[in-house]
């Protein structure tokens, strides 16, 4: 009831669209199993299904960063050298080929606003062997000790998340969307995982954005930044173009974040009255709104709210969650 519920409300705000596409990555070419491209012909991008992913590649250390495509099946080698691999083995639904991404960077709709209905994520190999034995310099989640054998202040209470940003014309965050791809956090040991399967993420809070950017988050941390490898798969990702009226178009001229939130949420862009209400219409908390505003939730219980400003009949709505 609760999904009917989200999709319902934000279907009232909503907008007319195309037709979805859904990026598989099949159809990139890899010649030869056990393969992979990572940008090493410095081309800086690959692109495919109205979709272009960015990628850095260092030719000196050929190293790469942003995105690559893979074909590799393998889940038992930990370390570097299988940085292309899913952990399950393949693609969602079984296919042959997935994205990966390393440590920073965006895609783009070609300068077309789309909504992004969804993205299947996954571990990579190489950050789900970390993370579930350890290794030189990343610790073993669910562990007292860092990697140095000394305790790290963690409890054992370790966690893998990854942030999903939704970009504006001038790659500017918007919202964001956040998504555990290892848990170790809960009091209770059989809740804890480390991801080996396809998961959905659903995206369509975001609203219409040009483009998306990813950034992760982890309990294991050094002097040099994050331990844990800083890698995910993708695969399956439905999108389709918006075709927003220009009253339609105010319902995105102000960010929220963070989204999800604990207690504060900034509002940033737009002017009027700003109203929150719970899934069932309930007014939870109105203000005067004008650019910016810090406002206190901290009273809010868990769950999803609907967020809008009103100026003067232009309304701009949103979708927030505790």
């Amino acid at each position: 009831m609760k999904n009917f519920t989200f999709t319902a409300i934000f279907a009232t705000f909503c907008f007319a669209a195309s037709a979805q596409t859904v990026v598989d990555f099949e159809s990139l070419p890899l010649t030869t199993p056990e393969t992979f491209y990572n940008g090493s012909d410095e081309a800086g991008f690959f692109a495919t299904q109205g979709v272009r992913f960015e990628n850095s590649y260092t030719v000196a250390y050929s190293s790469w960063s942003g995105f690559a495509y893979s074909n590799t099946t393998d889940v038992t080698t930990a370390g570097f050298t299988n940085q292309y691999s899913a952990f399950p083995g393949s693609g969602a639904n079984s296919s042959s080929k997935y994205g990966v991404f390393a440590q920073a960077g965006k895609l783009t709709f070609q300068g077309v606003k789309v909504i992004v209905d969804s993205l299947k994520v996954t571990n990579t190999t190489y950050a789900g062997i970390s993370m579930r034995d350890g290794d030189a310099y990343a610790k073993k989640f669910g562990s007292i000790n860092g990697a140095d054998n000394l305790p790290d202040g963690t409890d054992g209470k370790d966690f893998f998340k990854l942030w999903i940003f939704g970009l504006d014309s001038n790659n500017l965050k918007t919202d964001s969307v956040s998504f555990f791809l290892a848990d170790f956090t809960s009091n209770n040991a059989t809740e804890h995982y480390i991801l080996n399967t396809w998961k959905n993420v659903s995206l369509t809070s975001l609203g219409s954005v040009y483009g998306l950017s990813f950034e992760f988050e982890s309990t294991d941390n050094g002097i040099y930044g994050m331990n844990t490898p800083a890698y995910f798969a993708l695969d399956n990702m439905a999108y389709k173009t918006s075709t927003l009226s220009t009253k339609e178009i105010a319902q995105n001229e102000f960010a929220v974040y963070p989204n999800p939130f604990t207690s504060e949420l900034n509002v940033k862009g737009g002017n009027g009255d700003l109203t929150i209400t719970d899934l069932t219409g309930k007014v939870v908390y109105t203000a005067s709104h004008v650019t910016e505003s810090t406002i206190d939730l901290s009273f809010l219980n868990q769950g999803m709210y609907v967020i809008s400003v009103n100026n003067k009949g232009a309304i701009s709505t949103k979708m927030i969650k505790k």
